[in-house]
């Protein structure tokens, strides 16, 4: 920025946990000014670059911090710098979004016991104010938090954390670089890890609505034989003994609890954000403001500019 105290800042257009970002100092000039600058993801801080003559690239660490900015800042030098990559990690498997040997501190809403980390989160979504967990397999304390990553974030072996809002994001394990410079960004996704595991919803029983029944070797070619047909809106998958249920809708005709049993619906496996939007569902009044678009994508762009109202939710007419 040339400033003093000032710095520099990306936003992300959903929130993301970032796994490291990566600084390009400057080659022409000023080599030093970059030394003391710190990272954060929103306000929680991750690191801050020491500067060593001839060096070019810093790597700052931020362990899988979530949130919707990541910002440079230098408060005593000028902020010089030529590039910035933010490394982000999109997880929201079970598996994918637990961090490990991880202390969400403080931010403590109550503290209970459970027989595990999935009861952990499950105790968490039964309440409005949680929005993370942490959890000690020792002796099986859970800790709700009222913010993600609490107040902050430390190494601690033996403790399991998670943001609740991993668990609402269907995407897994995906890497995604981004080259921010000015504000703006780019960069492609690593898809090598597959997005399915994000889609089934195990020990769940998408009942009725059968199209055809067949023997599978897993849940993964269940999927493959409902797309084979125009019909086929959605499986379920028994592991026992192979049996896959091809259905006409979407859920089949109602959803139930069901261990053993893998259901999901086959629009997942098209769009990772098919979940986030809610198609033929109005919610009614509580208007902030009207306006055309072009898309429902720009309407939850427009949606996440009013933060000053409290704008929550967009309504969306597909036409």
């Amino acid at each position: 920025s040339g400033h003093y105290g000032r710095g520099w800042m990306a936003n992300f257009v959903m929130k993301s946990a970032v796994s490291k970002v990566i600084i390009h100092n400057r080659k022409d000039c000023c080599f030093e000014r970059i030394n003391g600058a710190k990272v954060y993801v929103d306000d929680l801080y991750c690191g801050e670059v020491v500067y060593e003559a001839g060096k070019t690239v810093y790597k700052v660490e931020c362990g899988g911090i979530i949130g919707e900015s990541v910002k440079v800042v230098q408060e005593f030098l000028p902020l010089a710098l030529c590039e910035v990559q933010v490394q982000i990690q999109l997880k929201s498997s079970i598996s994918g979004c637990f961090q490990h040997d991880t202390d969400f501190a403080s931010a403590d809403l109550k503290a209970m016991s459970v027989s595990s980390d999935q009861e952990c989160i499950r105790k968490c979504k039964e309440e409005v104010q949680c929005k993370a967990i942490t959890y000690r397999n020792s002796d099986g304390n859970c800790w709700l938090k009222t913010k993600e990553n609490g107040d902050r974030i430390s190494q601690n072996p033996g403790i399991t954390s998670a943001n609740i809002e991993c668990f609402k994001d269907p995407s897994v394990g995906m890497s995604l670089d981004l080259s921010l410079a000015d504000g703006r960004a780019t960069g492609s996704v690593d898809s090598t890890t597959s997005l399915a595991n994000g889609c089934f919803q195990h020990d769940t029983d998408f009942a009725s609505a059968d199209l055809k029944a067949m023997s599978v070797s897993s849940d993964q070619e269940c999927i493959r034989k409902c797309k084979e047909e125009v019909q086929c809106k959605a499986i379920t998958y028994r592991s026992s003994d192979g049996n896959c249920w091809l259905k006409t809708k979407e859920n089949g005709d109602g959803i139930s609890q069901n261990p053993g049993i893998t259901s999901a619906n086959i629009e997942c496996f098209k769009d990772p954000n098919f979940w986030c939007f809610q198609h033929d569902t109005d919610f009614a009044s509580a208007d902030l403001k009207a306006m055309s678009v072009s898309s429902d994508q720009e309407c939850i762009r427009k949606c996440k500019k009013e933060k000053s109202t409290d704008c929550d939710s967009a309504l969306i007419p597909l036409l």
